[in-house]
């Protein structure tokens, strides 16, 4: 039996509902993905954050050793603030906490605590803890005699 070209014609192709049904599909599947990436972008986590203040250590600790220069990393308590140079700093959201250990000669009169990168790659070493609103914790550890920083995730006890 021979088919004519129009019988041909309505058999080619997706019917509208197939493709409306295809259509919805695709559609959940980019809602569920972008209220996932919405909602990640949105919650700053302290492994997050520890991330990149570790980020600043390490252009402090590589920039003292290539200019064969002491470079000073800032933390500033009070403002939960960690800069390296002129523009680079990091700031924790407010409802973070942060507990910092080094020596006393390394803090300043208004709080701002430094930490030396020498040209060796040694520093002066520091540890940071920081806690989220979430008993999430990330604590930093800079490393006096060699200089890196190591982090560690955890919860808050």
């Amino acid at each position: 039996m021979r088919r004519t070209a129009d019988e041909k014609d309505r058999e080619a192709g997706f019917s509208m509902i197939e493709m409306l049904v295809v259509l919805v599909i695709v559609s959940g599947v980019f809602a569920a993905i972008s209220a996932t990436v919405v909602r990640r972008g949105q919650t700053v986590r302290p492994m997050e954050a520890a991330k990149q203040v570790q980020a600043l250590v390490y252009q402090a600790r590589t920039d003292a050793i290539a200019r064969g220069e002491v470079r000073r990393f800032q933390i500033i308590p009070d403002q939960k603030r960690f800069a390296y140079g002129p523009k680079e700093a990091v700031e924790l959201p407010q409802d973070f906490g942060i507990n910092i250990v080094t020596g006393r000669e390394l803090i300043e009169e208004d709080g701002t605590i430094i930490v030396l990168f020498l040209p060796d790659g040694s520093s002066s070493g520091v540890d940071i803890r920081i806690t989220g609103p979430d008993d999430r914790l990330a604590e930093l550890s800079v490393n006096w005699l060699t200089g890196l920083p190591k982090i560690r995730a955890g919860r808050a006890q």
